[in-house]
């Protein structure tokens, strides 16, 4: 008898969860300041965002729904982090 055969997943997606123990909202508001950094802001989407992340675009769009809103959670952290 033939021993079963496993698949191995062809996937790139990062796994959810919380790889390093940051939060997944942690984790979109550095991917957009990544993004900021790099000079690739003007052409991304929030379903960019959340790939850099390694966020379900699901997730992102619960916690963080539009660009707008990153923004402004990116530039709370920053004030946050300048200011302290």
């Amino acid at each position: 008898m033939a021993k079963p055969t496993t698949r191995k997943s062809k996937s790139k997606r990062k796994p959810a969860g919380k790889p390093d123990g940051r939060s997944a909202r942690d984790r979109l508001i550095d991917a957009a300041l990544d993004l900021a950094q790099a000079g690739r802001w003007a052409a991304a989407g929030v379903a960019d965002i959340a790939e850099t992340a390694g966020v379900p675009l699901a997730e992102a769009l619960s916690l963080l729904p539009s660009r707008a809103r990153i923004i402004r959670a990116a530039v709370a952290r920053v004030d946050q982090t300048v200011l302290a």
